[in-house]
């Protein structure tokens, strides 16, 4: 959670936000580029720590794993992802399917 409370998140305001960082159009292009870079390296690091699943940890759904789905959905490059985060995206779509979420998922966050 601490992960990607401290190491995802911030950087969607760079990749959303650019203007808020720095003034110049010019200047948030590169900012917008750099932070997709760093937004790719980290989700990396998450496909690699994940196990066979479909959870972060398994079996048993967390409290990380909707955190982890919710944030799979912005800004990811669908190709990418797609290629590159397959058990993050396995996550996601079992973190969206489950009987809890199944009812809102769809109306707020766009399915994986």
């Amino acid at each position: 959670m601490l992960f990607s409370a401290r190491q995802l998140s911030p950087v969607v305001a760079l990749i959303d936000f650019p203007e808020r960082f720095v003034p110049h159009e010019t200047s948030q292009t590169g900012v917008r580029e750099r932070a997709y870079e760093i937004w790719r390296r980290r989700w990396l690091i998450v496909e690699e720590a994940l196990v066979d699943g479909p959870y972060l940890l398994g079996e048993g759904l967390c409290a990380s794993d909707l955190h982890l789905a919710i944030l799979s959905a912005w800004d990811l490059p669908t190709e990418w992802a797609e290629q590159a985060l397959p058990k993050v995206r396995h996550l996601a779509s079992a973190v969206a399917g489950g009987a809890r979420f199944q009812e809102i998922w769809p109306r707020n966050i766009p399915l994986p």
